[in-house]
Order: structure tokens, then sequence, then C-alpha cells
């Protein structure tokens, strides 16, 4: 048996359609994510 999301947006789909201001703070936050990972992974070693 197999099921999928028939309504899911791409991420192309979704970045198409996602209001400027919403796509900056994702961005924003994703940059935030790499850089606390970046620091956390060097501090280790």
């Amino acid at each position: 048996m197999s099921w999928k999301w028939e309504y899911a947006f791409s991420a192309e789909a979704t970045a198409r359609t996602a209001p400027a201001p919403f796509l900056r703070e994702v961005e924003k936050k994703a940059d935030e994510l790499v850089r606390m990972c970046e620091v956390t992974y060097l501090s280790a070693f």
C-alpha cells in the first residue's frame, strides 16, 4: 500500500507563491541554523 500527499507543494512551487517578506524570514532562519551548526561542529573539534 502506498500513499502520498496529493496537495503538497514542491519547494519551487512554494517559493513562487509565497510572499517575499515570508521568504526573507525563512532565509534568515536558515542562515541562523547554518551558523549554529557550524559553531557546534567546529567547537566539537
